[in-house]
């Protein structure tokens, strides 16, 4: 009897995906079997464990390609649009209450900004602000005068920056109001008019002279030994 249970348990791996049934004949013997009976028993068999030698893992690993990371990459769209919307075109900038020489650029971008890309405000020519994911920015401390403004697209960081779009150029006038330095003076010290001066001291007429007397001739001077 021992027997056949013991072979009945080394076919337990061979059968784990099918049912197992245990039950006795008339001798009292247990009995496994695959196919149920009135009196049997199903049992729940555990999934067999396995072991593999350092070999065999080292030959499963060699087997299987080493799969690389792949970075998803982002479907970029061409920008169809890109231009600074405010300030317009050779238009005049005046001073506002935020201040003097303030100036604030919106830009227009379809479609919006996509992946990392970010934009950079140049002004004559140099970079003022940026990279920034900012389409509406202002720049303060504008000298009086004619300026150049332009906003570049760029896609990546440090030497694998690239520039995408570029807009076109405008030009503004930055007024300021001319100050003189009398104006400051008069902003500063406020205009009194002047208080007549009071004497503070009283002068007395003075009185005439006698009549003058006539000159005397020089008596003449006597010869020394």
């Amino acid at each position: 009897m021992r027997i056949i249970i013991l072979l009945a348990f080394l076919c337990l791996p061979f059968l784990s995906e099918a049912q197992i049934y245990k039950s006795y004949d008339k001798a009292g013997n247990v009995v496994f079997s695959d196919t149920p009976s009135k009196s049997a028993k199903k049992i729940e068999l555990n999934d067999p464990q396995t072991y593999k030698s350092d070999e065999q893992k080292k030959s499963s690993m060699l087997e299987k390609p080493q799969e690389k990371k792949v970075k998803k990459e982002i479907s970029y769209k061409p920008y169809s649009t890109f231009e600074i919307a405010q300030p317009a075109n050779e238009q005049t900038l005046r001073p506002s209450e935020k201040g003097l020489g303030i100036v604030t650029i919106s830009l227009l971008i379809e479609p919006k900004l996509q992946g990392n890309d970010q934009v950079i405000y140049y002004l004559d020519g140099m970079k003022a602000i940026g990279p920034t994911t900012s389409t509406t920015v202002e720049l303060s401390n504008i000298n009086r005068g004619t300026h150049n403004l332009q906003v570049e697209i760029v896609r990546g960081t440090g030497k694998q920056t690239q520039v995408i779009k570029t807009s076109n150029a405008i030009t503004i006038y930055m007024h300021r109001p001319i100050i003189s330095r009398n104006d400051e003076i008069a902003a500063i010290q406020p205009f009194t008019p002047d208080k007549p001066i009071k004497p503070t001291n009283t002068f007395k007429p003075l009185k005439p002279a006698g009549p003058l007397q006539p000159l005397q001739p020089a008596k003449a001077l006597k010869p020394t030994s």
